[in-house]
């Protein structure tokens, strides 16, 4: 995937009234140290506001413009503090919600319909023959409640200028991570639902969940593989059964994964029956094996190499934990599919599972975290982490940040910080924070 910069700066012009400040994006992983009372919480809340185009979070916090260049179009978005005052802000959650599911032109023509349309029955009746909206799943619910709050609903140029300049650069996902003081103060403001689709929290469930829907997945596969292998040999087996060098080649190459490919695949063949079966397959080249069996396990093979993504990304999860874990280790069975966290006792490890809701609270964030970037296939996260320190040993935050930057979905990073030890062995992409306040003459040169 590719992890190169798609942004050159952002920049917010009077913040809080006073600052001024402009971040540079010479790579696309930031580190900013700073004391506290510089405003990198604010900063953080800013950026992942924008990027979401969740403008109506903006409606309590002061600045004046706010511009963010993006790098392959030389675009600029540019949002004025001004711009927001004729734009909901008076918290529409129905707003937010179909805004942000709907494309730029169903939107709009929803937001005619509504306007167009002179009392409630009529607009519901006409709702309801709109098919993008069964398209993209949009429920009544939502659209009624957009409909009640359809008069704080004005036209907005810049606005929607603004809104079409970061759909159109930003790919990537904001993941947005607050200081756990932030996420206590997050819940007593909204509902648990809005934190949870914010993604500034996930629990111990949510990583069971995941765990269980990556095993359901490969388990799957491997019974729809062998349906699938069945039909095929059949077929083969009445028009002539031959294999060709390929299928020979893939199962010479992979011999050390037979065993794993025999328990994944046969689980009701006895051990006999799978040491027969490695016998026949490998046998010496005086010997001829069955070419039913040589196509059968090819076929396995290619299967077992679909599930090798996901198999490594629990082996790669895993592992990061078990880095943070004393005493315990955190392990992936490929054989049973299965997560398991254990004790160790005088460099043993004990048989009996320990439940992740035992776990320390440290490690219970880690395993959040790294269940995110490690088990969420295909995503491709800007992570906006705020304090990662707070409530981290010092050996842990030496390894935090390092390990952060070696998972697939971790495509760009700004982490605003005060701990000297998180940034260990990454200097070369830490800055001071005071670097990037701009006096008034700069300023003025960036308006």
């Amino acid at each position: 995937m590719d992890k190169s910069k798609i942004i050159d700066y952002i920049y917010i012009k009077n913040l809080h009234g006073y600052k001024n400040i402009k971040i540079n994006f010479d790579s696309p992983f930031l580190i900013l140290l700073s004391e506290n009372g510089q405003g990198k919480s604010t900063i953080l809340r800013i950026i992942n506001s924008c990027l979401c185009l969740e403008l109506n979070q903006l409606e309590n916090i002061k600045f004046e413009k706010i511009i963010i260049k993006f790098t392959k179009t030389q675009d600029k978005a540019i949002l004025k503090k001004d711009d927001l005052s004729s734009e909901i802000l008076s918290n529409s959650y129905a707003y937010d919600y179909i805004r942000k599911r709907l494309p730029e032109i169903e939107f709009k023509e929803l937001i005619y319909l509504i306007k167009s349309n002179p009392n409630y029955e009529s607009i519901i009746n006409n709702v309801k023959q709109t098919s993008f909206l069964k398209k993209y799943n949009i429920p009544n619910g939502a659209i009624k409640e957009l409909i009640i709050d359809s008069k704080k609903i004005v036209e907005n140029d810049a606005i929607n200028s603004f809104t079409q300049i970061i759909e159109k650069n930003f790919t990537k996902k904001p993941l947005y991570l607050p200081t756990y003081r932030r996420i206590e103060q997050l819940m007593e403001e909204i509902s648990s639902d809005v934190i949870k689709d914010k993604n500034i929290q996930f629990g111990l469930q949510d990583v069971k969940n995941r765990i269980e829907e990556i095993r359901q997945t490969i388990l799957t596969s491997s019974n729809d593989t062998m349906s699938r292998i069945n039909s095929e040999i059949l077929k083969k087996l009445i028009n002539g059964l031959k294999v060709n060098k390929e299928e020979i080649k893939i199962i010479e190459d992979n011999k050390k994964d037979i065993d794993l490919l025999l328990n994944r695949f046969g689980k009701n063949l006895t051990d006999d029956e799978k040491e027969k079966i490695k016998k026949e397959t490998f046998k010496d080249n005086s010997e001829k094996s069955d070419p039913a069996l040589i196509y059968f396990i090819s076929k396995m093979f290619n299967s077992f190499f679909e599930q090798r993504k996901k198999d490594q990304a629990l082996k790669d999860f895993t592992e990061i934990c078990s880095k943070y874990f004393n005493n315990k280790t955190m392990d992936y069975d490929e054989n049973s599919i299965k997560v398991s966290v254990n004790l160790i006792q005088n460099k043993i490890i004990c048989e009996d599972e320990i439940p992740l809701e035992d776990l320390s609270s440290g490690e219970k964030q880690i395993i959040s975290l790294f269940s995110k970037l490690f088990l969420e296939e295909e995503q491709e996260y800007f992570i906006l982490f705020d304090e990662p320190e707070l409530s981290l040993s010092v050996e842990w935050q030496k390894m935090l940040l390092n390990d952060v930057l070696k998972a697939p979905s971790c495509h760009m990073l700004l982490c605003m910080t005060h701990s000297p030890f998180i940034f260990d062995n990454l200097e070369d992409i830490t800055y001071d924070l005071n670097d990037f306040f701009l006096t008034d003459k700069e300023c003025n040169n960036n308006d």
